[in-house]
């Protein structure tokens, strides 16, 4: 077995390396039959022991590759779709490169942590990569405007059941905006570790944050 710690054979780690056609071709049709919907809750069955999985994919065992991607591509799909929300369209693209991001990076897995927890680690890390460029892409004042009264902040906290009108409103924002909100409150990411990643100051942030809360909240309420 593969024990936390244990290091990969180097055999198997030079079987690894090339490309993964087959897990490629799966990944599409998982796409295909795979319905986008924005705002799924993730199913919370175990992944497969990961010592067999990682041992059957570093030898490029074909089986293994589909049964990787198969056991996983519903609940790393689910989590790229909420928080791609409107943008189906990137949804299949990112999902498949989580796939292959890890199925590059397998050499490296020590098995210290389940198989879907790595997998959504990566997946996490492009979502906040995605939010930081589209945030970067515009120019967004920040100056701090007055919020007014009525500001439904409470439904800007990530839970499952938010209302058709948030997502209604959530799809009119522009993308930089509406990335400040699903990195901020849906990520639940400290404004600090946003401003790292986008090498601003905190405060510069928080003043991105309060432009975006008033463009939801005109939306929210009809304003122009």
């Amino acid at each position: 077995m593969l024990r936390p710690g244990e290091q990969i054979p180097e055999r198997l780690k030079r079987r690894a390396k090339g490309g993964f056609g087959p897990a490629k071709r799966l990944l599409r049709w998982k796409a295909q039959r795979l319905k986008p919907s924005p705002f799924p809750i993730l199913p919370a069955a175990p992944a497969a022991a990961p010592d067999s999985v990682v041992r059957g994919l570093l030898a490029r065992d074909r089986k293994a590759t589909a049964e990787f991607v198969a056991s996983h591509a519903d609940v790393i799909h689910a989590y790229v779709s909420r928080r791609l929300f409107p943008r189906s369209d990137l949804v299949e693209d990112m999902v498949q490169d989580v796939f292959l991001d890890a199925l590059r990076g397998l050499p490296g897995y020590r098995g210290e942590s389940p198989v879907r927890h790595w997998l959504l680690a990566i997946a996490r890390h492009k979502i906040q990569d995605y939010y930081r460029r589209r945030i970067l892409e515009v120019e967004i004042e920040e100056d701090s405007p007055d919020p007014g009264a009525g500001l439904p902040i409470d439904i800007l906290t990530g839970a499952e059941d938010v209302s058709v009108k948030v997502k209604e409103t959530m799809a009119t924002l522009p993308d930089a905006y509406r990335s400040l909100l699903l990195w901020r409150y849906w990520e639940k990411v400290p404004a600090a570790q946003m401003a790292a990643r986008l090498n601003k100051t905190e405060k510069s942030v928080e003043r991105m944050l309060a432009r975006a809360r008033d463009h939801f909240r005109r939306r929210w309420q009809h304003e122009r």
